[in-house]
């Protein structure tokens, strides 16, 4: 009885970890965001903002645009040593391929933390976050 009862609980913690979906981060890893923007002629670099809070410095995200139809139509990244831990990104996109409507902006936070052993008792732990992602809507001129 008591393993039955064990191996439900275990079931119920997996089904509910799979509704999850993986790019809803909470917003304690970070975050993505941009203001609603007009879609002008040609081929244009539009403005979004990010910050993140890495457990470590040795820190990396890559973002992703998506369009309203949900197709990846842009994509960009950050570095520790490169980035600040905020500031600003632009995705490049052409409205001749791109309609208006509601875009979404995801970001995956990638770091690294080491422990302070010495020799082969030092080991590092790669982690993988998603951020919490940012809409906005993009409208004709």
């Amino acid at each position: 009885m008591k393993h039955i009862a064990v191996m439900l609980a275990v079931g119920a913690l997996l089904v509910g970890a799979l509704v999850v979906p993986a790019h809803a981060g909470p917003i304690r890893y970070g975050r993505v965001w941009a203001a609603d923007k007009v879609l002008r002629e040609g081929c244009h670099n539009y403005r979004y903002q990010y910050v993140v809070r890495p457990g470590t410095n040795d820190w990396s995200m890559e973002t992703f645009l998506h369009a309203p139809s949900g197709r990846t139509i842009a994509s960009g990244g950050f570095h520790f040593g490169v980035d600040p831990k905020r500031g600003a990104g632009r995705f490049r996109f052409c409205n001749d391929v791109t309609r208006p409507g509601r875009f979404e902006i995801t970001g995956k936070l990638t770091w690294r933390s080491c422990n302070d052993l010495p020799g082969p008792l030092h080991e590092c732990k790669k982690h993988v976050r998603w951020v919490k992602p940012g809409y906005f809507r993009m409208r004709r001129a």
